[in-house]
């Protein structure tokens, strides 16, 4: 009997998860990919011998799925330092990471829009959170992040000034909007595991995958234009068949995406010199955070390179440019000497997450009889999700190929 083949649709980490799971079930597949290389949204590249992540991207190593298909001693993982930098009111504080291993409490009752009372009940959440499962965490009525922090006590100012300024360069929106459920599980995996970088960068994830997968599985500039039946037709007239697809594109889900835009900047001075990250208040220009990637990677030249990222629904607007965002930076840091290097435009950064799921339902998964979607679009904005979707996927096409169905 002939082996059913699946075409893989994106080689993003979904992309790559599935592949590398019906490899282990010796069933035939190809992966098309429309760029020149894997990775999807998680990219990072060499700019004049320093590696650059397109936007700053961190991975956490509790996070569930990721154990199955990712080998973290070969990734030889940076951990960032403790904390961050807040810019605000043209003044810098230095603030921990909101995971409740607040070692400097006295210290950042100092700054005015801190509260003992606000503090006391984020320990609160965080003590929930520990013994709180993802499953329950999921199982609850999706509420916008800033009112279920109203909701257990936290003050206006604690929000805005500390919370937000974070949490919308995770969420790639300024209002908190995104679901509480993508908040608390992301301040779960923060509590559970370590915050940390590949030390060749991001794009260092996928790569890994490629490799284990095998190159010859994989097709580059290989744009889909439609499926008829079995046939898969390619822009460039490349045209192939399979009894199977999995479609990862993000334009596949219909829903409305969050952009972003990342600016780099090359220096000769440091720029942070306790931290890598500095995030913003809420500015008309949708700047969100500031990352020293030179801090994060090792560096072949006497140089600092910083990547400066926009939430796009905000600076689409105003036309935002190089020129206008150090204007804006002058603010907080000596931008005499910067010199603007390239710009990334990430138009499906991530996902609205308004209202998410934890894991694939068959009614979401399917798309059709033989054609199954896989990537975070219907989940929840993470690399695990990317991850357990690409496997519920090809778990669901292993179980029909063998029952034969």
């Amino acid at each position: 009997m002939k082996k059913k083949k699946v075409a893989i649709i994106g080689a993003g980490i979904s992309g790559l998860t599935a592949a590398l799971y019906l490899k282990r079930a010796n069933i035939p597949f190809e992966v098309f990919e429309k760029t020149a290389e894997v990775g999807g949204r998680m990219k990072s590249e060499l700019v004049e011998g320093l590696i650059v992540d397109h936007g700053f991207q961190i991975f956490l190593t509790s996070y569930p799925e990721a154990l199955s298909v990712v080998n973290y001693a070969d990734l030889e993982f940076t951990p960032l330092t403790k904390g961050f930098t807040l810019c605000k009111n043209k003044k810098k504080y230095f603030l921990e990471y909101p995971n409740g291993r607040y070692r400097n409490v006295f210290n950042m009752l100092r700054y005015p829009f801190m509260d003992i009372k606000s503090l006391w009940n984020m320990a609160k959440i965080v003590v929930y959170l520990r013994s709180t499962s993802l499953k329950k965490i999921f199982s609850q009525k999706d509420i916008p992040t800033h009112k279920f922090l109203k909701n257990r006590g936290l003050s206006d100012d604690f929000i805005s000034h500390t919370l937000q300024p974070f949490l919308k360069g995770i969420f790639l929106e300024n209002n908190l909007e995104t679901s509480s459920k993508v908040f608390q599980y992301v301040l779960k995996m923060m509590l559970s595991g370590s915050i940390v970088v590949p030390t060749n960068g991001m794009g260092a994830i996928p790569k890994q995958l490629y490799k284990n997968i095998g190159t010859n599985y994989f097709h580059f500039f290989k744009s889909l234009e439609k499926i008829e039946n079995e046939n898969l037709y390619f822009e460039d007239g490349y045209t192939t068949s399979a009894d199977f697809v999995i479609d990862t594109r993000p334009k596949t889900f219909q829903k409305k995406a969050h952009q972003n835009s990342l600016f780099v900047f090359m220096t000769p001075n440091k720029v942070l010199k306790s931290c890598e990250l500095a995030v913003f208040e809420n500015n008309p220009l949708g700047i969100s955070n500031l990352v020293q990637f030179s801090n994060l990677y090792v560096n072949s030249r006497d140089v600092e390179y910083i990547g400066i990222s926009v939430n796009n629904k905000v600076s689409e607007s105003n036309k935002l440019d190089s020129k206008k965002i150090l204007e804006y930076i002058t603010n907080y840091f000596d931008t005499t000497d910067w010199k603007w290097i390239k710009t990334h435009h990430i138009p499906y950064g991530l996902n609205n997450q308004e209202q998410v799921n934890y894991s694939y339902k068959k009614e979401i998964m399917a798309q059709k009889e033989k054609t199954y979607l896989a990537g975070d679009w219907n989940l929840y904005g993470s690399t695990n999700a990317a991850i357990h979707s690409g496997k519920c996927a090809a778990e669901a096409i292993i179980r029909r190929v063998n029952t034969n169905i």
